[in-house]
């Protein structure tokens, strides 16, 4: 007769078994546990919950890199990326586009933070068009009027004209032609509602427009006292007046200072901060059109961006370059002035 031969473990085997898979759960689970609730190993061998990071490009098409690795494509619909799931540490982060400067900028991941940025993304080429061409050598907008002031300057004799830029006309004055060539140029300039303040050493000019006739008058006043030490003219408040941007009065810094009672956003690293220091001077200052956080500002022979956020290096793009540049913004069409030359060019 043949034995069944029965093959089994001993009690003492299972047991070791048993407290191996125990130390094995005990060692494995903690890890998992923290990992799935949003916990990660940093470079510095701490424990630390990950932190999210929001890219806002305003464009599709764009490409960002994270550490040199392409993580996402924006799309036409959602111009924007949200990372989640970040060990806490510096990160490089990259934007690129065709046809377009890249944007790169080291950032801190935080634990339990969402980091944001805003790229700074400038066509290579900006394409203009030719409006007026003469002896142009400043321009000024107004706001809320539709119009543009020119400096001109022909024979030593300086006039001030006003473009309707919607309209491509001139306005016409019909009182006091002589006040708007004076001998010296203007210190300074206020818009006080639909009056216009000419502010110069001695006096005051006081021009008005109506727009039903597409007339100005100008009449001589009284001198107008300023306290500020920056002129107001190169003064400029964001689209919500809670942070502005100004030129020095030697005409080569770029200041931006926060004046709301809110927190400070991303890009302001306190109250007051040094943008920008040039070898010459600035001629032009203005926010980038519907950024509160890019400055645009024209030096030497060209004109150029440049980001208010500090965080690691500022970016920045030219956008034009010439021979000796002037500028303003009026909405997103940035109007350039050149060797007497009015250019108008519309920015993304």
């Amino acid at each position: 007769m043949k034995k069944s031969l029965k093959y089994g473990m001993t009690k003492k085997s299972r047991q070791r078994i048993f407290w191996a898979l125990v130390a094995l759960f005990l060692l494995v689970a903690p890890p998992i546990i923290l990992y799935t609730n949003g916990w990660r190993l940093t470079p510095d061998l701490k424990i630390k919950r990950t932190g999210g990071l929001f890219i806002n490009t305003r464009l599709p098409g764009v490409e960002i890199y994270i550490d040199g690795e392409l993580k996402k494509r924006t799309n036409l619909l959602y111009g924007a990326a949200f990372f989640q799931g970040l060990t806490p540490k510096k990160i490089s982060v990259i934007a690129a586009k065709e046809n377009y400067w890249p944007w790169t900028k080291e950032l801190e991941i935080e634990e339990s933070v969402v980091t944001e940025a805003h790229p700074l993304l400038i066509p290579t080429s900006l394409e203009g068009k030719m409006v007026l061409r003469g002896s142009y050598i400043n321009l000024y907008y107004l706001p809320n009027t539709g119009i543009i002031m020119l400096e001109k300057e022909k024979g030593g004799l300086l006039t001030y004209e006003f473009y309707l830029y919607d309209l491509d006309e001139f306005l016409t004055p019909i009182q006091g032609k002589t006040l708007l060539s004076p001998p010296k140029r203007f210190k300074t300039f206020l818009m006080q509602q639909d009056t216009l303040k000419l502010i110069f050493e001695e006096y005051s000019v006081d021009v008005s427009f109506n727009r039903s006739s597409n007339t100005l008058t100008a009449l001589k006043a009284a001198p107008h006292a300023l306290t500020s030490p920056t002129l107001p003219h190169k003064t400029y408040l964001d689209i919500r007046s809670r942070g502005m941007i100004y030129i020095t009065e030697n005409n080569k810094e770029i200041w931006g200072e926060w004046i709301s009672s809110d927190p400070l956003p991303y890009y302001f690293s306190e109250k007051k901060i040094k943008i920008f220091e040039a070898k010459t001077t600035v001629s032009s200052l203005d926010f980038y059109p519907k950024r509160r956080d890019v400055a645009i500002f024209a030096s030497v022979n060209g004109i150029f961006a440049i980001e208010l956020d500090g965080r690691g290096t500022r970016n920045f793009q030219p956008i034009y370059k010439g021979k000796n540049p002037t500028f303003t913004v009026v909405g997103n069409i940035l109007y350039i002035l050149d060797d007497g030359i009015l250019i108008k060019a519309t920015l993304p």
